[in-house]
C-alpha cells in the first residue's frame, strides 16, 4: 500500500473518488499544494493507528478514545510519512512498526 499524490486541485475535483480509496481501498493520499504538502486524506484504520499510538504514548494520559480524538503533535511527528519525518526532531516509526506493535 502505497500513497498517491495529487494536487489540491485534483482533490477538489475528486473528492468523494479520493474518500472512497482512502476509505474502502486502504490507501493514503497526500495533497499538495504549490509542490508542498498541504494535508493527508486516510481512511478510518490508519486514523485508529494514529490514535491508538497517540493514547500508547502519552505519558500517563488517558486519552479520549472517541472518534473526534486528535493526536498529540508530538505523537503525528512520530508517525509521519518519511519526508515529513526527516524534518522533525523526533525519532520516526514507520506504518508497518506500528501495525505490528498493535
Amino acid at each position: 500500500m502505497g500513497t498517491k499524490v495529487v494536487s489540491a486541485d485534483e482533490a477538489r475535483k475528486n473528492f468523494a473518488e479520493l474518500l472512497n480509496s482512502a476509505t474502502y481501498g486502504n490507501e493514503r493520499i497526500q495533497i499538495e499544494r504549490r509542490g508542498k504538502v498541504a494535508g493527508y486524506i486516510i481512511g478510518p484504520k490508519d486514523m485508529a493507528l494514529l490514535e491508538s499510538a497517540g493514547e500508547a504514548s502519552s505519558s500517563g494520559g488517558t486519552g479520549s478514545g472517541g472518534a473526534g480524538a486528535s493526536v498529540r503533535p508530538e505523537a503525528a511527528s512520530e508517525l509521519a510519512p518519511p519526508e515529513v519525518a526527516a524534518s522533525a526532531e523526533e525519532e520516526s516509526v514507520s506504518w508497518d512498526e506500528l501495525s505490528e506493535e498493535l
